[in-house]
């Protein structure tokens, strides 16, 4: 009777072990933030669940947001965001009404309302209402437990979307919350893309974006300034290109032992690297702002361009 019993707990608690919830208490989440663009210094936006609360009779976790700034000192409060998982849907508060963040039994062909800031800092006025539509949902094993993924697009003129993909229990990759589809600014979004995500019982988990770097998820980057007759050296060539971006190093590699050119886009990931070649083929890149990034010893040099 004893090792029944065992055995009938072990598969109680494995059974409810495997009921991964949505932002229990203690879980953070790492987003990169990019400051600027010459150069593209980086800090990070913490999010934790610190503890529950009560809205509109709902028991809903709180997750305070602090911006870590790239210079290492500066750390700034962003409020907090108000969120709840019932039946495999997260639900947020926005605009005193609760909306639907995430649906983890929906299906291909499904869609649902989404909320997002109807002003991107007085740059871009859109309607505070969006849909999204799920394009597929495929299965994923993370730390040991089977999750879902959903891939979601745009519904039909909507002006806010999930810019990737949706793992379930962590959110998506992006950023945890809904972002503007279209807003053509010469700046990058402030948040994302997600780094690291932890928690005590899940563990942690580093995205594909993060996992093939040796930084850990709260690094900073914080770079020194060039000097003016380093950028002088340095020309890049068309700008806006179409096809093949020129960078053109005067001098530069005759003085230096080596550098690295790397082409990164907004949110800070880097899509091509070279060592030696000058030419580099962007014409497979998709229409928007990029940087490139030249790193010659002891500098970082940081350069804009458009691709058509």
């Amino acid at each position: 009777m004893k090792i029944k019993l065992t055995l009938l707990f072990a598969v109680m608690y494995l059974a409810g072990f495997s009921q991964v919830e949505f932002a229990p208490i203690g879980a953070e989440w790492y987003y990169s933030r990019i400051e600027g663009l010459m150069p593209p210094d980086v800090g990070y936006t913490f999010y934790k669940v610190t503890k529950d609360t009560i809205i509109e009779r709902k028991t809903v976790r709180v997750i305070r947001k602090t911006y870590h700034h790239a210079n290492g000192v500066t750390i700034t409060e962003l409020g907090n965001e108000y969120m709840y998982e019932e039946g495999k849907k997260v639900y947020y508060w926005k605009n005193q009404h609760f909306y639907l963040l995430y649906d983890f039994n929906a299906q291909p062909g499904d869609r649902w309302t989404i909320y997002g800031e109807d002003n991107i800092g007085n740059f871009c006025k859109y309607d505070s209402l969006g849909v999204v539509v799920v394009d597929s949902v495929k299965a994923v094993k993370i730390n040991g437990y089977d999750l879902k993924a959903l891939y979601t697009s745009p519904y039909e003129f909507s002006n806010w979307s999930f810019n990737g993909v949706i793992l379930e229990h962590i959110g998506c990759v992006t950023h945890i919350l809904p972002q503007a589809r279209e807003c053509v600014l010469d700046i990058p979004h402030e948040n994302g893309p997600l780094r690291c995500y932890e928690d005590s019982i899940f563990g942690k988990y580093k995205t594909d974006y993060w996992d093939k770097s040796n930084f850990e998820c709260d690094v900073l980057f914080y770079y020194t300034s060039a000097r003016d007759d380093e950028y002088s050296s340095v020309n890049i060539f068309p700008n806006p290109v179409e096809d093949y971006l020129g960078i053109r190093l005067f001098d530069i590699s005759n003085k230096r032992e080596s550098f690295q050119i790397e082409i990164l886009n907004l949110n800070g990931q880097v899509i091509k690297t070279t060592h030696t070649s000058e030419k580099v083929f962007v014409g497979d890149f998709l229409p928007g702002i990029y940087l490139v990034r030249i790193s010659i010893s002891p500098n970082v040099l940081c350069f804009k361009f458009i691709k058509k």
